[in-house]
């Protein structure tokens, strides 16, 4: 079955401190992603070029992998969420076009 698209963009922005951002690069290329550069808490950009190759993250598991982070660091951290606003996840799918 052909993809319904050839890649794809995520950028996950509104991003709180710099240790979150360093957690979930380290997440998403673990898991196959392409990550951008970034610096700090910039917003994070990763390619893909199948989403079935790919788990795209929700907001649940990028607290689940801040949660798995500061386990290790602390011991049991407790319930962590994401507040409102914060770790925005943003997907852009792109199409490769035959043009004649």
């Amino acid at each position: 079955m052909k993809q319904p698209y050839d890649a794809i963009r995520l950028v996950i922005s509104h991003i709180a401190t710099s240790s979150d951002a360093e957690a979930w690069r380290a997440y998403l290329a673990g898991e196959g992603w392409t990550v951008g550069p970034g610096w700090g808490a910039d917003d994070i950009t990763a390619w893909a070029d199948r989403r079935d190759a790919r788990t795209v993250p929700t907001r649940r598991i990028l607290a689940q992998v801040l949660r798995q982070r500061l386990a290790e660091e602390h011991g049991d951290p407790g319930p962590v969420t994401l507040k409102a606003g914060e770790a925005v996840v943003d997907l852009t799918y792109y199409r490769a076009v035959d043009r004649k």
